[in-house]
């Protein structure tokens, strides 16, 4: 594999300079040529880039910080270039060239296999603090794998920032452009510098040039729409921006974060509050349902004292109704024990009253039959009025059974009606001082947790401004329904995307925007 040739103003310079070997000498910077072409080009005037002379990250500002080296210097922060050449030109958005990702050739399909794409981020992600976008494999004619895979970062300085910071590491641990160039020619995908002893890739990584992705990606389908851009107007002028507003932000910033602490202690006591009350109310639950239980037993209770105070009653009744039966069979056979006599004693008057018609006095016999009549007439009063005195006797004791069992079951009903009005008004006044205490409850919390909504809702997420403080109109984006951005910034986003031909997305959720937002008046949220 040839080795392409590198631009002016890259890191691996075509040149190396060596210097005097005494110290302090003024001898002339000497060119050491590797080559022996005469047609070979260089950088004039000879350039030396100086790698490995970043300090920090600073997260407001977003802007790399480097300081004196005296310890206790009291100099302000002096923000350093990247590249004193204003005309730089840079790839945009950035991009980094992964190498060395061929694994295997498939005989079957007749073409090289790579890692994926999920391999790839898998191995970006063991570098802290870089965040990219998107990682994609380069293909050749066929779907033959070259072997390259290009890292998108975010069209922004902090995403050209993590670009160059990766590139940075990847050559301070040996695996950049200038590590690739030696280990590319050799052919195995798992020969020596390639892949390590126990058989894991090795990744070569570097800052992708105009070169890089003419050769990757000509038709500008892996990266879309990438161009060459100005490095002053894309990275310095924002940061320079970024770093004019960094004091006042990161003050506002610490303003924010004491408020929210506050916030958040007022919540977690109200948090406290809460579950005390729920502690509270399980508590009264629970005596609740224990009364409702021991008025449950004492229901229970009294059915089965009504159930067995009724069987005494029916026994009682059946045992008083067999003693009537008894007493009424008593009467009947002594009825009929008094007619068979009466039958008897007129059976006899008959035989009597016989021989008194056929005996001699016919006076005597008219006296006796007389008299024997009368008898017979009193004894038939007698037990037509005995039998009357019976059936009044038994008619008097039905009458009282039967008013003596309405009046035991009236009663009774009537026990158990007041026992149920007491309970169920005992029951009902307890639910309902219960219910309110809660509603009270809820009513506190939920009041609690709109005022904090109502805090962090007033507030702009792009420029931290209180919008209803300032009365600035806020914008509404029709597709997320998030309206907690004002109408300046929105506007600002607007056009910036309208230049880039970009659908504008939400900074909340990061949702594309089909129609423009709408104006909300500030005055709807105080």
């Amino acid at each position: 594999m040839a080795e392409p040739p590198r631009e002016a103003g890259q890191e691996d310079a075509s040149a190396i300079i060596s210097y005097g070997s005494k110290p302090g000498s003024s001898q002339l910077p000497v060119k050491r040529k590797f080559e022996e072409d005469s047609e070979r080009r260089i950088v004039w005037p000879p350039v030396v880039v100086m790698e490995n002379t970043l300090t920090h990250y600073q997260e407001d500002a977003s802007a790399i910080i480097s300081y004196g080296s005296t310890p206790g210097n009291s100099q302000l922060p002096v923000k350093r270039k990247f590249e004193e050449d204003s005309e730089r030109r840079i790839v945009w958005p950035p991009v980094v060239v992964i190498e060395n990702t061929l694994t295997h050739y498939d005989t079957e399909q007749k073409r090289w296999k790579g890692l994926e794409n999920d391999e790839v981020r898998t191995f970006l992600k063991n570098f802290k603090d870089i965040n990219f976008t998107k990682v994609s494999a380069v293909y050749g004619k066929f779907e033959r794998n070259m072997g390259k895979s290009l890292v998108t970062f975010p069209p922004t300085p902090w995403g050209y920032m993590d670009a160059q910071k990766l590139s940075e590491m990847l050559e301070n641990d040996h695996r950049g452009r200038r590590h690739w160039l030696r280990v590319c020619r050799v052919e195995n995908p798992f020969g020596p510098g390639k892949a390590t002893p126990d058989g894991k890739k090795i990744l070569y990584g570097y800052l992708a040039s105009q070169r890089d992705m003419e050769e990757n990606d000509r038709t500008r389908k892996i990266v879309k729409r990438w161009s060459m851009e100005s490095y002053v107007e894309k990275v310095l002028q924002p940061l320079d921006q970024c770093g004019r507003g960094a004091e006042e932000a990161r003050r506002k910033r610490e303003e924010l974060l004491e408020q929210a602490r506050q916030k958040q202690l007022s919540i977690e006591q109200n948090r406290v509050e809460v579950d005390k009350a729920a502690a509270k109310y399980r508590e009264i639950s629970e005596e609740s349902e224990s009364q409702r239980k021991h008025e449950e037993e004492l229901e229970s209770m009294h059915r089965k004292t009504f159930e067995e105070r009724k069987r005494v009653y029916e026994l009682q009744k059946l045992e008083k109704l067999e003693n009537y039966k008894q007493c009424e069979m008593r009467m009947r056979e002594k009825l009929k024990e008094h007619n068979l006599t009466m039958q008897q004693a007129v059976t006899k008057l008959e035989q009597l009253s016989q021989r008194l018609r056929h005996g001699i006095d016919s006076e005597k016999k008219k006296l006796e039959l007389q008299n024997a009549e009368e008898r017979m007439s009193d004894l038939m009063k007698l037990d037509s009025t005995l039998q009357l005195e019976l059936e009044k006797r038994l008619a008097a004791l039905k009458e009282k059974f039967m008013t003596r069992q309405l009046e035991l079951q009236q009663k009774h009903n009537q026990q158990i009606m007041k026992s149920k009005e007491r309970l169920s008004a005992e029951k009902e006044k307890f639910l309902q001082d219960k219910l309110e205490e809660l509603n009270k409850i809820q009513k506190e919390s939920k009041e609690a947790k709109t005022l904090t909504q109502k805090e962090i809702e007033r507030e702009c997420i792009i420029c931290f401004c209180d919008m209803v403080e300032e009365k600035r109109e806020r914008a509404l984006f029709m597709s997320c329904k998030h309206a907690n951005m004002c109408s300046k910034c929105a506007e600002a986003g607007w056009k910036v995307a309208l230049k880039k031909k970009e659908r504008y997305k939400c900074p909340t959720c990061n949702a594309e925007q089909t129609k423009k937002f709408s104006l909300l008046p500030a005055s709807i949220y105080k």
